[in-house]
């Protein structure tokens, strides 16, 4: 899980939000933005419930694009 946590903290802030978006992780409270603690948090307790199959796709898929050579 460690690896995954340090993999979502490379993310663009655009991929960041599809995968809070892909693992069903509200981004807000009302009309406010929740704290990014929590949304890593529900983030985090979202993956651990995945299959292990989906676990280590999404690891690949978040690895690969924190090591994304950016122009």
């Amino acid at each position: 899980m460690r690896g995954f946590l340090e993999g979502i903290a490379k993310l663009e802030a655009v991929e960041f939000i599809g995968l809070a978006k892909l693992l069903g992780v509200e981004l807000l409270e009302g009309e406010e933005l929740r704290p990014m603690g929590d949304i890593v948090e529900d983030i985090m307790v979202k993956f651990s419930k995945l299959n292990r199959k989906k676990r280590r796709e999404l690891k690949q898929i978040v690895r690969a694009a924190g090591r994304r050579i950016k122009k």
